[in-house]
């Protein structure tokens, strides 16, 4: 019971995490969209810019949070080390490829949660990863838009920002419908044990009770032989030498 807890509440948190990245991303994108628009000018997109830094910096706090002891999600088997690193040349990931399995039955283990680097890196198969993604776009928002080959080159950058963010998503829903899988598997297991128990405690309560009915059976039957050999011992008394 406690394998389950622990690793409900850890997928618990991942799937928290999950969630939030996904509204990163998915704002990131709208922000994308938002730049590509004709009517924006220099100054507005270094505004999107700003925000979308901003962005980047909760994307990376999500991927290094921790859970109730400290321990960090994302890193592998190497837990107390930040999986993410934000460097000059981009974001570099720490941790390792472990993944924790816990037993929840007697043929039953699972996996507590992901590797960094599964979650946030080499998405869309092409070895790209969420933090160098955004980074392009980055790039993009701040380059110059002033000569039509300037603008057709712009346009192209926002296009990659969008299909890698859209990578990127869909990446993240496979892994939230991981996770609620096994969240669910958890829960079955969790029923199943409190299923078994009440038929335990039924099996108990049953024995019990056939233990008690056993135990007056007995009793009743041992004051009978009692009561008849009082009653043979009383007419014995009454009985005389003459009687004989």
């Amino acid at each position: 019971a406690r394998n389950s807890d622990v690793l409900e509440h850890r997928l618990a948190l991942g799937e928290q995490a999950f969630a939030q990245a996904t509204e990163v991303l998915q704002r990131i994108r709208e922000l994308a969209i938002q730049a590509n628009n004709a009517t924006q000018d220099r100054i507005s997109r270094q505004a999107i810019a700003v925000e979308v830094q901003v962005r980047l910096d909760e994307l990376l706090a999500i991927a290094n949070r921790r859970d109730a002891n400290g321990a960090y999600l994302f890193s592998g088997y190497a837990e107390h080390t930040p999986p993410f690193l934000a460097t000059a040349t981009g974001v570099l990931y720490q941790g390792d490829e472990g993944i924790r399995e816990l037993q929840i039955g007697p043929a039953q283990r699972l996996a507590d949660g992901y590797p960094g680097s599964e979650v946030f890196m080499n998405i869309g198969g092409g070895g790209a990863d969420m933090f160098s993604l955004i980074g392009e776009l980055l790039t993009t928002l701040t380059s110059p838009t002033g000569t039509e080959a300037e603008r057709t080159q712009f346009a192209a950058g926002i296009e990659a920002a969008l299909t890698g963010l859209d990578q990127a998503l869909d990446h993240l829903n496979g892994i939230r419908a991981r996770t609620g899988a096994r969240l669910s598997l958890i829960e079955q297991t969790k029923a199943g044990r409190e299923d078994e128990l009440v038929q335990l405690q039924t099996s108990i309560s049953q024995l019990r009770d056939l233990d008690y009915v056993e135990a007056i059976t007995r009793l009743n039957l041992e004051q009978l032989g009692l009561q008849a050999a009082q009653s043979s011992y009383a007419r014995l008394a009454q009985l005389s030498l003459f009687d004989y």
